[in-house]
């Protein structure tokens, strides 16, 4: 056999022969996935990943005059934690109490059993000098004099049961403020009705908890600042209540006040009606039937201001009153009928019939409403309307405010397409308008992700968000100009958002990223720096993406870093400075590293302009094997609005539990997302079907080029929404190297999505561009497996998106698949039906195994690859000791025109610790040479490919023939380098079909020769040869060489034990010992032992000494 280096080459010539197979190929490792064993490690990888980091976040209680101090508590185990004193000041940090003393003392007076590290308190308080705490345990309060004891209870009435001061009733109900201090509630219901408890949560929402009977008392296990509100007889509020750490007990009766609605929702009221309200409290601005009223509060006089509005063309809506109250402004919208679409619940839950619902649903194209600003003067009340020239087509007018001396106003004005953002100024006594700060793009304006305006009154000036430097920064505008008095930030880094503004000391803090150049320039970075531009100060450092929270007097800085290959770090910083302070905690991801779990690796590629960076994460699975080789998942998200690749530690169970059924998943921001430069971020502008795929595809191939388990010749992608979208691109323009895709509510055309997201990246007016890049204009050009997913009450992407994709790939005659989920809105393929779906769809086409499949220990009539005569079969013959078994494979004779591979003569190796293979073959009535090796070469692939599934080793293989077996046999291990007879039958493609030793009984090896010493066996039209080669041996020589393995001999060719009979008259001694030669000349390993007696066949072939022979042989070469 020639060297491995000859041997590639050939196989990649019968590649691109065979290229339609080897789209589907498996893996040229030896194991399979897809089983049930494989999806229950997916079902239960988020189970068995979960609460195994430890020392990764804290919650500061800060306290003291000058709350320069903190405790926390941090989990130190599954079901430990530890608790620690903090001086912000000086750094110092300790545990908050000697965890043994406290165990130990709490252990004694409680009678219950506590240890160190499950010292379960809630409400610690510390007093001044630090030498004493204060906690509830038990229900009780304690107290603790530091850092040993002794431990006491102050209050002995502090009982729960005892209590009698309880939580003071409000006036109003609140909402709950997120805790995670512990502390109970006791209602104690004196009033004469049953109450219905309701805790609110953080949105205002109420999730009922019961009741509580007249006279009686209900305790719920609550957290500090949690807000509850009792509800009575009529639906109507009687008691609210906030949970603090001592008081526990709140009491119901005559005395308790009744609460008012929300804050938030009578703020809302009270801001409209300040809104219409002058600021000199004189006037009142209201409208009726679409017009403008003005009243005058004093003398509740009112004058109609304008006439001519219209529920078409009226006025509403929000007024802006100037400082001095001697003007104001209103919109007059001009409306249009707005699109709606309908879609069907098909199976609702509380009825047997379909019904339709209906939403507003605006799209790209279509004609909007128009607001234009009318201003109202006091001392002259007629309209003023404002020239438009300079706001003639708006998307948006929004951001209108007054300045501060009354004399004008501004608003932000977003041209329809997205190129000009503008400010807009308007005189107050003239009403003309002119540009502030004009923001124009040939691409478009990021609108939607990076606008910010503040207007700096008191100075005249406004700061000002624009990429007009190619890079996403701050500028410092003269309102009065409109000129840029300086960049307040500059540089080839992005400002992400404004977290604070300063007036007074003219700073703000900032969110960025890029900013240090050798880290990943999508960390997250907090930075202060004045308006003038100077003094900029990194109050994060870490190589990581950062997350921070200041103390409440802003002079302290809890900063968290991590990547998705580094744990957290957690660090106290100065907020003036930056300066690190000390180091609190450092993750411990020990015991989730134990369950398997792999840290995602980050890859770094070029871009296709050949400079920009382009950055990613590879996940393996938890059995990850680093010599196998593994299909590639694409998990894709290319929307413009935002960068998609986690840049935070986590599990990233979504895209791990798809790792874990056998896949290398990848994550990949290519150019087009946001977040990098303008021109990073306008290779989207008219073009989202790019997808980024230029970049995508070359970083996955850079990638592989040092991943050997990467398979490239198997790659699948899947996304939602724009990835969905993307998803079924890639096997549109790219279904050269994307096999297989799973889209789920994919907005396929950009003309039937929702308006502004499609507009702001795809422009307007509607162009050809737009039909040109819709999945269903492409759909006739898709290559590959796709399978749709979508939810029948998708009100994000209307699903009428995918049904046209469905449409105009039935049209083609598109093979695909379709899962509709009924009831079920956008984000379907998150559905645990789906998600199994989609794992079934992607194993089977990019593993070709049956999802869920049980691993057997042996069986018959296997099924390993489909012609079209018949199904390829093997019967699989095992040893009953179990254990992983060396492979045989045995091939029947029968002069190619007969036998079985029911008729197994070696089973019997069994019981020597061997695996034994009987395989089939086409005979020659169903098809000639070469389809006779092919069929046994599928035969070794398939069972490299289900090795696993079956629980033999096929490391190493042997072969054993008989007669037309052995010389198929004899062909297996000397052609594994002739991709001619390699075939392509089955899905195992890319599985190596060599064998490690050959054992040839009497089969021929030279066709040629037996055409001069047998012709009557080799040419006549009915003989057996003639038949195989399908012509005359003598006649064919190319095909009769081709058939004879002593013509392959190689140097590298496996070890060959021969056996052949002196007496044998159907194939001559002389066809093995042509065999033996080649081998000797070659020097290369072969036994050949001649029986004297034997013919043909017979009994004397396996009597014991010749059985002993093949056992030692196999034992030497196959278990090495």
């Amino acid at each position: 056999m020639p060297n491995p280096r000859k041997w590639t080459i050939c196989r990649r010539i019968a590649a691109l022969v065979s290229i339609v197979f080897l789209m589907t190929c498996c893996p040229d490792a030896a194991f399979t996935q897809g089983s049930s064993d494989d999806y229950d490690r997916w079902a239960s990888l988020d189970r068995r990943t979960a609460n195994r980091v430890f020392r990764d976040r804290i919650d500061p209680n800060w306290f003291g005059a000058d709350k320069d101090r903190f405790w926390y508590r941090i989990k130190t185990g599954t079901r430990t934690h530890e608790f620690l004193l903090v001086d912000a000041a000086t750094g110092q940090r300790q545990p908050a109490f000697d965890h043994p003393s406290l165990a130990d003392a709490l252990g004694e007076q409680s009678g219950r059993d506590v240890s160190p590290g499950r010292i379960n308190i809630q409400s610690l308080s510390f007093n001044d000098g630090l030498d004493q705490c204060r906690f509830r345990f038990a229900n009780e309060n304690w107290s603790f004099d530091l850092p040993t004891g002794p431990l006491a209870r102050p209050d002995e009435a502090s009982d729960v049961s005892k209590a009698v001061e309880g939580l003071v009733a409000l006036d109003e109900v609140a909402r709950s403020i997120p805790s995670s201090e512990v502390a109970p509630i006791r209602f104690d219901n004196r009033s004469d009705q049953v109450l219905e408890i309701f805790w609110v949560d953080p949105q205002g929402k109420r999730k009922s908890y019961g009741d509580v009977r007249p006279g009686t008392t209900h305790t719920i296990s609550s957290f500090t600042g949690h807000a509850w509100v009792l509800v009575g007889d009529q639906h109507s509020d009687v008691a609210a209540f906030v949970v603090d750490a001592w008081s526990v007990v709140a009491v119901i009766d005559a005395d308790a006040p009744r609460p008012m609605p929300p804050k938030t929702r009578r703020a809302r009221e009270d801001r409209a009606r300040a809104a219409s309200r002058s600021p000199d409290a004189n006037w009142m601005v209201a409208f009726d039937d679409h017009n403008v009223v003005l009243k005058h509060i004093a003398d509740e006089t009112e004058d109609v201001l304008t006439v001519d509005g219209s529920r078409q063309h009226g006025y509403g809506g929000r007024v802006w009153w100037s400082p001095d109250s001697t003007a104001f402004v209103v919109l007059r919208t001009r409306r249009v009928e707005e699109r709606k679409i309908s879609m069907i619940d098909s199976a609702p839950d509380d009825s047997i019939h379909s019904r339709v619902k209906t939403i507003t649903y605006v799209k790209p194209g279509d004609e909007l409403e128009q607001s234009q600003p009318v201003l109202f003067r006091i001392d002259d009340p007629t309209p003023m309307v404002i020239d438009n020239q300079l706001f003639r087509n708006p998307f948006a007018i929004n951001d209108l405010a007054w300045h501060a001396d009354s004399q004008s106003f501004s608003f932000v004005y977003n041209q329809r397409g997205h190129q000009v953002l503008r400010v807009v100024t308007v005189d107050a006594k003239s009403g003309i308008a002119r540009v502030m700060i004009d923001e124009t793009s040939e691409t478009f304006v990021c609108y939607s992700q990076k606008k910010f305006l503040m207007r700096l009154d008191e100075s005249n000036e406004a700061i000002w968000m624009s990429e007009r430097s190619g890079w996403n920064h701050l500028y410092l505008i003269d309102q009065t100009s409109g000129k840029v008095k300086n960049s307040i930030t500059s540089g080839q880094w992005v400002v992400r958002e404004v977290e604070r503004v300063d007036q007074e000391k003219r700073q703000l803090w900032l969110k960025v990223s890029g900013i240090d150049p050798g880290q990943d320039p999508y960390h997250l970075h907090l930075v202060r720096v004045d308006f003038d531009g100077k003094n900029l100060t990194r109050l994060t450092e870490g190589d990581g993406n950062h997350q921070w929270r200041f103390s409440p007097d802003e002079r302290f800085l809890i900063d968290t870093y991590s990547r998705v290959d580094m744990p957290p770090v957690i660090e106290l910083r100065s907020a003036e400075s930056g300066r690190l302070i000390c180091e609190l905690e450092r993750a411990d991801v020990t015991e989730l590293l134990a369950t398997g779990w792999q840290m995602p690796e980050r890859f770094v590629a070029t871009g296709r302009d050949g400079q920009s960076k382009i950055y990613g994460i590879i996940i393996r699975p938890t059995k990850f094997d680093t010599a196998k080789r593994y299909p590639v998942l694409e998990d894709i998200y290319a929307g413009p609005h935002s960068a998609f690749v986690p840049k935070s530690f986590g599990r990233h169970v979504g895209m791990t539990e798809m790792a874990e059924l056998g896949f290398i998943v990848v994550k990949i921001d290519a150019m087009g997302t946001n977040h990098r430069s303008k021109a990073f971020h306008d290779v989207c502008w008219k073009n989202l079907a790019d997808s980024g795929f230029p970049d995508r595809i070359a970083w996955i191939q850079s990638a592989a080029k040092d991943r050997p388990e990467m398979d490239l010749r198997r790659v699948g992608i899947w996304g939602g929404s724009a990835g969905g979208q993307s998803a079924m691109r890639a096997l549109i323009d790219h279904g050269d190297f994307y096999h297989a895709a799973v889209a789920d509510c994919g907005c396929h055309d950009n003309r039937v999505d929702k308006i502004w997201w499609n507009e702001q990246w795809m422009g307007w007016p509607i162009g050809d561009h737009y039909q040109q890049q819709s999945n269903v204009t492409g759909a006739a050009r898709l290559q590959g497996e796709l399978m749709l997913i979508w939810g029948e009450l998708d009100t994000n992407v209307d699903p009428a998106s995918t049904t046209q994709v469905i449409d105009a790939l039935v049209k083609a005659d598109k093979d695909f698949e379709q899962l509709v989920m009924p009831g079920v809105g956008h984000g379907a393929a998150g559905h645990p039906y789906a998600k199994r779906r989609q794992a079934d769809f992607f194993v089977r086409k990019l593993w070709h195994r049956e999802p869920r499949h049980k691993k057997q220990s042996g069986t018959t009539d296997l099924i390993v690859a489909r012609t079209p005569t018949r199904d390829l079969l093997l019967d699989l013959y095992q040893p009953t000791d179990g254990g992983r078994a060396p492979l045989v494979v045995f091939v029947h004779g029968g002069g190619w025109q007969n036998g079985s591979h029911k008729r197994c003569s070696v089973k019997w190796l069994t019981q020597h610790g061997f695996a034994v293979a009987s395989i089939s073959y086409r005979l020659t009535d169903e098809a000639t040479f070469p389809a006779q090796i092919h069929d046994c070469k599928a035969a070794v692939r398939w069972l490299r490919a289900h090795e696993d599934d079956y629980g033999y080793d096929a490391t190493r293989i042997g072969a054993i023939g008989t007669s037309a077996g052995g010389h198929l046999v004899a062909l297996m291990g000397t052609t594994g380098d002739v991709a001619e007879l390699e075939g392509d039958l089955g899905y195992h493609t890319d599985q190596d079909s060599r064998v490690q030793c050959v054992v040839d009984f009497y089969g021929p090896t030279d066709f040629i020769l037996r055409g001069k010493t047998q012709p009557h066996k080799v040419v006549p039209p009915d003989s057996s040869v003639h038949k195989l080669l399908g012509g005359n041996a003598l006649q064919m020589v190319e095909r009769a060489q081709q058939a004879s393995a002593a013509f392959h001999v190689s140097e590298d060719d496996p070890p060959i034990l021969i056996f052949h009979g002196a007496k044998d008259k159907k194939v001559l001694l002389v066809q093995s010992e042509r065999i033996a030669q080649a081998y000797r000349d070659q020097r290369l390993d072969m036994t050949m032992r001649i029986l004297p007696n034997a013919g043909h066949g017979g009994a004397e072939f396996m009597n014991d000494q010749n059985r002993d022979a093949i056992v030692r042989f196999l034992n030497r070469h196959l278990k090495p």
